[in-house]
């Protein structure tokens, strides 16, 4: 099965945007659930097998847009040997806004799924993507994944990037194993310049500065949640002074609030860093 979704953002004279198309097909659906919010929800299984998702976004100029998932996708083993195809393509205009964050890719065993993120993007357009993969569902051995993410910013590269699930396993001191594991990046853009000086680990987390304006976040874990409450804290550590009593975006941080978990985290996170939607 081949399943496509098509979104068109635009912004009309008196900075409103208008969602001009939504349009999908397949085991994906499209729902407007706001002026400026989609979400995709599941319509049947899959990917199975050779299945392939393809996602294509365009913010235009000084359009904002928001979309999010539902529910996780679920890549199941066809009965013939095959490859999933799950691609992304995302373009933004000028002063364009986009927060995209598609629901978790779950490969269970057996499964293969090959995923790609496109970007293209203006120097000033503003974006925040967000990429969840799980080895297997809950005590289960996952499949095989291979994930690639490629964005231009400005017309220049920004990053090229390619990780598989056995760079997932031996982060977690899994090498050559089968098993469970998940993997949370955060690829983000825009006009602001993210210093060098930024905190570059902690514990299951990493935090590398694109040279073009940006910075890509990536987690692991042995489960999603895991891999999320990682990252989380590494976004916070790096929203704030992590001197006691930092004061970012009028808000005050002190090392214990730093050192929540779960949604007291998210919670704080969100109420720092979200991006601002229309």
């Amino acid at each position: 099965m081949h399943s496509r979704v098509e979104i068109v953002a635009e912004c009309d004279a008196y900075g409103r945007t208008h969602l001009t198309r939504l349009w999908a097909e397949g085991a994906i659906g499209v729902r407007r659930t706001g002026d400026s919010y989609v979400h995709l929800v599941g319509t049947a299984a899959g990917p199975i097998g050779s299945d392939t998702i393809e996602i294509d976004i365009s913010v235009s100029d000084g359009a904002c847009l928001s979309v999010e998932g539902v529910a996780a996708t679920i890549a199941l083993p066809g009965a013939t040997p095959g490859e999933g195809q799950l691609r992304q393509h995302v373009r933004l205009g000028e002063r364009a806004r986009l927060h995209l964050a598609l629901p978790a890719l779950i490969v269970t065993k057996d499964a293969f799924v090959r995923s790609q993120v496109e970007v293209d993007a203006s120097n000033t357009s503003e974006l925040v993507l967000l990429e969840q993969v799980s080895l297997g569902r809950f005590q289960e051995a996952g499949g095989a994944w291979s994930g690639r993410m490629l964005a231009d910013f400005g017309g220049s590269p920004a990053l090229r990037q390619s990780q598989n699930h056995a760079s997932i396993l031996h982060a977690l001191g899994r090498e050559g194993e089968s098993g469970c594991g998940a993997l949370v990046s955060r690829l983000e853009l825009g006009p602001a310049r993210w210093s060098p000086a930024e905190v570059g680990t902690h514990a299951g987390a990493i935090n590398a500065v694109l040279a073009q304006g940006g910075r890509l976040l990536t987690a692991v874990g042995a489960s999603l949640a895991r891999a999320h409450r990682e990252l989380n804290e590494l976004l916070l550590l790096n929203t704030v002074a992590p001197a006691p009593g930092a004061v970012e975006h009028g808000r005050q941080f002190s090392r214990a609030e730093i050192r929540q978990t779960g949604d007291d985290l998210s919670s704080l996170l969100n109420s720092a860093i979200r991006t601002p939607k229309d």
